[in-house]
């Protein structure tokens, strides 16, 4: 029996062991051969554009390009785990990410952040169809991206229609065609049509 307990607990060792050294801090990853496999928590530093980003943790930074089809809002601040493969080009190293987990734990903050903007509050945000669309008021769409401009900008189609939407909370999103989302926002009628200034975008479904 006593044999027993000492293997067991040498087995939960070994795996609390093998989970320490799978993930990787950034002073580390930036030292790795190319094509080596990584996994790195730490906060989003900053957004360049909608498929490049810098994650930051206690030893340094790194530039993660979204590789995937995988799509992602993300803050900067925000806790995020990503996980790809070194790309070492001649010293100057990146990760090519296939995945970008995003803790929930700070959705509460971010929702803080949007309810402390005037004019950006989400509640009472009604749902409706694109072409239904009223002229003013705060809305909730639910569509597919068909198209992207930036971090910041993206075309959203329903079965009635298609509009622009301009982020213009901390958020940015990094985006794929074919990604289905959540749009809460204000609309602003102009000479040219309906756009939404989006104060919240929420990711249902990655492209396929």
């Amino acid at each position: 029996m006593r044999n027993t307990t000492i293997l067991t607990a040498s087995v939960i060792a070994a795996l609390f062991s093998t989970t320490a050294i799978a993930e990787t801090i950034v002073s580390t990853a930036k030292k790795m051969s190319d094509d080596q496999y990584v996994t790195i928590h730490g906060v989003v530093d900053s957004i360049d554009n909608e498929r490049e980003f810098t994650v930051r943790d206690e030893t340094g930074k790194i530039n993660v390009d979204l590789v995937s089809n995988q799509s992602v809002v993300l803050q900067k601040g925000q806790a995020v785990t990503v996980s790809g493969r070194i790309d070492n080009d001649m010293g100057f190293v990146d990760v090519d990410a296939k995945n970008v987990y995003v803790h929930k734990g700070t959705l509460k903050n971010i929702n803080d952040a949007i309810s402390a903007t005037p004019g950006m509050s989400i509640s009472g945000a009604r749902a409706f169809n694109i072409k239904d669309l009223p002229r003013e008021g705060m809305v909730k769409v639910t569509g597919t991206v068909t198209d992207v401009d930036n971090e910041k900008e993206f075309t959203l189609q329903d079965s009635t229609g298609s509009i622009n939407i301009d982020l213009v909370s901390s958020q940015n999103a990094a985006l794929t065609k074919g990604a289905k989302v959540t749009v809460f926002g204000k609309v602003d009628s102009g000479l040219m049509g309906k756009d939404i200034n989006a104060s919240k975008v929420m990711v249902i479904a990655h492209s396929r």
